[in-house]
């Protein structure tokens, strides 16, 4: 499938690779943005995290290729018949890979990888032949040098680079994908790895300092009880015939007090 969309490109476009990159880039921009919908869909419907790195992925990789196409049509300045081929690739090629992502995933993804690494002979075919002479090399579109940041002086051969550069990464990721989606255990996993882990605290921590043990109770895991300021005022406020069970709640107090005190001397005593 990859060499026949290969071979209508060249048949149809020839060398004219602005203008083939214009179609191919509207068509590029189709696959990130479908896995990244259905990824966040699945998550959704599993009601899973996980998923978030993926998306935001395959969602840059369609903002990516977008701008791509964005730098072309400043380049070619596709005619109406181009414009009308744009819309007519995008429905087409929309539908069918909605279609392979649902049911075939591993292998939508084995399918980008492989469009991208044709992507990349064509880029560099198209690099060739601007630094050969055959195709002027123009100074790169402005909205290129923003979004690059490249020198105000850069020409279109810098551009190609970048873009070549882009593609590269884009194959890289989406044969990574296909490889994980080979393994089911792996996509599992890949999901598990991201789930909340639980820390354990320890109750107290022995270090060596000047050739001695140290130990420190954590006081995070002892239990501490204060009583307000406010409050103590208030209690002595009360009236002498209040005065018994007033003494009874401090005593109260102070037991609980001295409790966790022996509790934390039992634990320093255990360690």
């Amino acid at each position: 499938m990859t060499k026949f969309f290969r071979f209508v490109a060249d048949t149809f476009f020839a060398k004219r690779y602005g203008h083939r990159a214009v179609v191919l880039e509207t068509i590029a921009g189709v696959p990130g943005m479908v896995a990244g919908m259905l990824m966040h869909l699945r998550s959704l419907r599993k009601m899973q995290t996980g998923y978030g790195s993926q998306i935001r992925e395959m969602l840059a990789e369609a903002e990516n290729e977008r701008m791509h196409l964005m730098f072309f049509i400043e380049i070619a300045k596709p005619n109406i018949f181009e414009r009308f081929l744009v819309i007519a690739a995008q429905a087409i090629f929309m539908a069918f890979y909605l279609f392979m992502y649902i049911f075939f995933p591993k292998t939508s993804h084995r399918m980008i990888g492989y469009f991208e690494d044709e992507a990349v002979k064509s880029y560099s075919e198209y690099l060739e032949l601007v630094e050969d002479g055959y195709v002027e090399n123009i100074k790169a579109p402005e909205i290129a040098i923003q979004y690059y940041s490249l020198s105000p002086t850069a020409r279109l051969s810098d551009l190609i680079k970048c873009v070549r550069a882009d593609e590269m990464h884009h194959s890289e990721v989406n044969h990574s994908y296909a490889d994980d989606l080979s393994n089911e255990d792996q996509v599992s996993s890949r999901t598990n790895n991201l789930r909340s882990i639980e820390h354990v605290v320890p109750d107290f921590t022995i270090k060596i300092v000047d050739g001695e043990l140290e130990l420190t109770l954590n006081g995070r895991n002892a239990p501490e009880l204060h009583v307000s300021k406010s409050y103590n005022e208030m209690l002595l406020g009360y009236k002498a015939s209040k005065e018994k069970s007033i003494q009874g709640y401090f005593d109260g107090v102070f037991w609980e007090r001295n409790s966790f005190k022996m509790i934390k001397k039992d634990v320093k005593k255990f360690a």
